[in-house]
């Protein structure tokens, strides 16, 4: 909302808008903080640290012994990959949905490779990492778009001059 607050600085319903936007940010941040900082948090990292630590998480099935990481870094990135590419062939820019599906997919990809980062040629990588994270944030940005409309009418409520600061 800055940006049309600078085009319309003096609009008192666009100012108040504003506002319930801010109150609305601060809370969901509350809330979160508030969230992490529970006990129960602090056990589910427990427990996921010893469950990527236990000998039955290390452990490859007897069919998969003999794979060495680089075979399971390939086989994970690979597939993806395929599933990136499946979404982007699927993906419409008047269908919201597909772009949010096909940004979700990049991110995976994206986190996929920076695991395995170590494992692969640095500058290759870089490269491909930086246009994942360029377009997942452009992907990222459409779909704010896409939700900024009941966002904002949310915040709104049944408040007529802020519903029509919306409009």
């Amino acid at each position: 909302i800055s940006p049309v607050i600078a085009d319309m600085p003096n609009d008192p319903a666009l100012l108040a808008l504003s506002a319930v936007i801010t109150e609305r940010q601060y809370q969901t941040r509350l809330e979160a903080m508030h969230a992490l900082a529970q006990p129960a948090y602090g056990h589910l990292q427990l427990r996921a640290t010893a469950l990527l630590n236990s000998p039955a998480f290390i452990a490859l099935p007897d069919h998969q012994s003999q794979a060495t990481l680089s075979e399971f870094a390939q086989t994970q990135l690979q597939a993806h990959c395929a599933r990136t590419i499946t979404h982007a062939a699927r993906a419409h820019a008047d269908e919201p949905n597909s772009l949010h599906r096909l940004r979700i997919s990049i991110k995976r990809l994206r986190y996929a490779m920076e695991f395995f980062r170590a494992m692969m040629p640095t500058k290759a990588c870089n490269k491909i990492l930086q246009n994942l994270a360029a377009t997942q944030e452009k992907l990222g940005q459409l779909n704010d778009l896409a939700g900024a409309g009941s966002v904002l009418m949310h915040c709104a409520a049944s408040d007529s001059n802020l519903r029509q600061a919306i409009n």
